[in-house]
């Protein structure tokens, strides 16, 4: 059997299609509540429901979106779309993962964060830097002060000592 892509679309090898319109329900349970959403589309346009009764394509998607549902995502991947995303380079690959997960709406204040932390871990270098200062000040006052300590107990000794060379 030899299957076309325009057979698949229409439904039959004979070109026209099959129906009208064409729709789609999603019943999803949330809070215990049942609900039904359903999308039709037909030669004269779209229809969106919510529980059986007509809403805006807007209000459709944001009930969609309260349920963590995102539409603009694309879950489905058109025929073609394979080799579109094979040859992005890394970083437009990256790009549409962060669209698809919506981590891209939180990227911002990564960021921010982000930088926060390198000033963060500067100032702490920083900090070190100075206490590793202040330690080898400090060692090198007390040297000083062993050996000016040295000095004064050599200059005692000798002061004490002066009268009896001089006067054997």
């Amino acid at each position: 059997m030899n299957l076309r892509v325009r057979e698949l679309q229409h439904g039959s090898s004979t070109g026209k299609p099959v129906a009208n319109s064409c729709s789609v329900v999603m019943n999803c349970q949330s809070n215990n509540q049942l609900r039904s959403f359903m999308r039709m589309i037909s030669a004269s346009g779209s229809k969106f429901c919510i529980d059986s009764k007509e809403v805006t394509a807007r209000e459709y998607i944001s009930a969609l979106h309260r349920l963590g549902i995102f539409i603009e995502a694309k879950h489905l991947i058109y025929q073609g779309q394979i080799e579109h995303i094979a040859r992005q380079t890394p970083e437009e690959r990256v790009q549409l993962f962060e669209i698809i997960s919506r981590t891209c709406e939180y990227k911002a204040g990564y960021e921010q964060k982000k930088d926060q932390l390198i000033k963060q871990e500067e100032s702490l270098v920083e900090l070190y830097s100075k206490r590793r200062d202040i330690a080898h000040e400090k060692r090198r006052a007390i040297m000083e002060k062993e050996e000016a300590e040295r000095y004064e107990m050599m200059r005692h000794q000798l002061v004490c000592l002066r009268p009896s060379i001089v006067h054997p």
